[in-house]
This record gives structure tokens, C-alpha cells and sequence, in this order.
């Protein structure tokens, strides 16, 4: 593990101590205790991409739709 991986640990250790010793002491509203969700931050930006996955999923999804439509309806009932 690297040095960044060790700071991300840390920080989110010392993030969770103070929201547990605040929530102890009747400090912190148990709503406010979800503050990514509330502060709107989409983390699914910072995540890395595989372009040959995504080309992938989308060929297999093109073709479950082809699939889907020459399916006679008796099997149909049987994915569902």
C-alpha cells in the first residue's frame, strides 16, 4: 500500500473517530451523519474507466436485446 493509500485511510479514521465522539456528546444530528450523500459528491467520477469493458457490456447488452426479441413468449415468462 502507498503513502496515499495510507493518508485516505487515516483520514477517513479520524473523520469517523470525531463523527463518533460528536454523536457521543449530542453534537451531531444523526442526519448529518451521511455527508457525502448531502453534500451531493459524485464519486463515481473519480472511479477509473475500462474502455474494453464498457465496449463489451454494451455489445452484450446490444445482443440480449436481439435475444430478447426472437424469444418466443413462453420463454419469455421464464426470465421474468
Amino acid at each position: 500500500m502507498g503513502t496515499a493509500g495510507l493518508v485516505d485511510l487515516k483520514a477517513s479514521l479520524y473523520r469517523q473517530e470525531e463523527q463518533a465522539r460528536l454523536a457521543r456528546e449530542g453534537g451531531l444530528d444523526p442526519a448529518d451523519t451521511s455527508g457525502r450523500r448531502k453534500a451531493g459528491i459524485d464519486v463515481s467520477a473519480f472511479t477509473r474507466r475500462n474502455a474494453g469493458v464498457e465496449a463489451r457490456d454494451k455489445r452484450d447488452r446490444a445482443q440480449l436485446e436481439v435475444d430478447l426479441c426472437y424469444l418466443p413468449c413462453s420463454q419469455l415468462l421464464v426470465l421474468c
